[in-house]
């Protein structure tokens, strides 16, 4: 089927979402709706990769409140964009009128890119929901350890 490889680089995600490309156009709305949902997981990945450098860094020590504060910052969007691309991917999938549901009038050939598309997809988004859910119960600082050395910071 389609893979994110086959893109056009000139085709963004909003090309996708608005249709505003003549070429796509041309493509079936089946079509369309899958490759949204592969944008917006490879969007979840992207930020998912984010979320892994923010949180190394963030276990780091430093001697900077107004850093960790911009860090805390910079790690709650990432979560919150990522958790948008992955619902928004599910809604999507999910859609009837997307178009990957089989229809009456779909030939065998059809019916059966449809399923495999769906089922392909799924999977993906299954796996990165997963990888979100996991990034985000990932040790943070122990907040014990931290009340621990309390005595080391100014009063």
């Amino acid at each position: 089927l389609l893979t994110s490889r086959m893109y056009d680089d000139r085709l963004s995600s909003s090309d996708i979402e608005n249709g505003a490309n003549d070429e796509l156009e041309m493509i079936s709305p089946w079509v369309k709706t899958y490759r949204q949902v592969e944008v917006r997981c490879a969007q979840v990945e992207c930020e998912l990769r984010q979320m892994s450098k923010l949180q190394k860094r963030r276990l780091m020590v430093t001697f900077d409140s107004l850093e960790e504060i911009s860090l805390e910052k910079e790690l709650s969007e990432a979560v919150l964009t990522a958790r948008d691309h992955l619902r928004l991917a599910e809604r999507l999938l999910s859609d009837k009128n997307g178009g990957l549901e089989p229809r009456d009038e779909d030939s065998d050939a059809t019916i059966r890119a449809k399923n495999n598309a769906k089922k392909k997809i799924a999977a993906r988004l299954q796996r990165l929901s997963r990888a979100f859910r996991g990034r985000q119960t990932k040790p943070q600082k122990n907040e014990n350890m931290m009340q621990e050395f309390e005595f080391l910071t100014n009063r």
